[in-house]
Formats: C-alpha cells, structure tokens, sequence
C-alpha cells in the first residue's frame, strides 16, 4: 500500500487516491506505517469500507480524508493496543506500555477531534474497550465515517 502510494503521488499528487478497505485488522506496525503514508500524501487519499476496517484498518481509515462505507451492512471497530508480545520479565516493559498508551491516546483524540463534536474521548475509550462492531449508519452518526452510501431503490411503476 505505502508503495502504491508512493507511485500514485509521483504520477499525479493532486489526483484523488481510493483506497478500498476490506480488512478485520493486522498488524499494529503495518497499519501505523500505511496511516503515516496516508497523513504523508500530497494528493488526497479516501478511505471506502467494502465490508470492514476493523483494528489496524480502522487506523489506517481513520487517517484518510475522506471516510466512506459504501454499504450500511459495513462495519468498523476500533480497540486498544495488543500488549500480548510484552513479556512479565521485560526490564523495559513499563516504558513500552507507557509509550504504547500514549500513542494510543493521542490516536483516539484525533479520532475525537474529527468527529466535530460528536463523540467524547470517554465515548471513544469505552468504544475502544468494547471492541464492538459498529454498523456504517452508527459510525457516521458517531462521526467515525464521513459517507455512507445507500443503494438506491427503483421506482416501481404503476
């Protein structure tokens, strides 16, 4: 993805990028890195939720500037940092939670800050502690998606 973006930004930076996100999560690291390639984007990338952005995915999504579910049925889900890979015996394993617990603050208060109002910090912590799927429709009231799109109904002629 970061290379992608690299290549579409060489091509044209002003050019709207679409990224389609299908994803229940990954690595930690890997979605950092790609949200950083994102926040790094000269040209404007938009995030579109196929069915998921779960975890990592919610990350990435959350750094895009544009947040679109193309389908009601899609769903996010945001949750606190995995500190399964610290080990009890680690000398420096307060320092690593604590600095993994202040990336992850200041994540969920950029969250907060694009949500305009509609979610508190506390909101997004407890959300985050839940780890509950959030439905497209919920998530744009909430002011985690910017878009949700609808699939039209026909008119039926009489």
């Amino acid at each position: 993805v970061i290379e992608a973006l690299n290549i579409f930004n060489k091509e044209n930076a002003h050019k709207k990028i679409l990224l389609l996100i299908n994803s229940t999560g990954g690595e930690e690291d890997s979605g950092s890195n790609i949200a950083e390639a994102i926040h790094a984007s000269k040209a404007p990338v938009y995030g579109m939720v196929l069915k998921s952005a779960c975890s990592a995915a919610f990350d990435v999504l959350q750094a895009c500037k544009k947040r679109i579910a193309c389908s009601k049925k899609s769903i996010i889900m945001c949750h606190a940092p995995d500190l399964a890979d610290i080990r009890v015996d680690q000398t420096d394993r307060d320092e690593i939670i604590k600095k993994r617990a202040k990336a992850y603050n200041n994540f969920l208060r950029l969250v907060v800050a694009r949500s305009r109002g509609r979610l508190s910090l506390k909101e997004m912590h407890d959300l985050s502690k839940k780890e509950v799927d959030i439905p497209a429709c919920h998530a744009r009231r909430l002011g985690l998606l910017d878009r949700v799109c609808y699939k039209k109904k026909k008119k039926v002629k009489k």
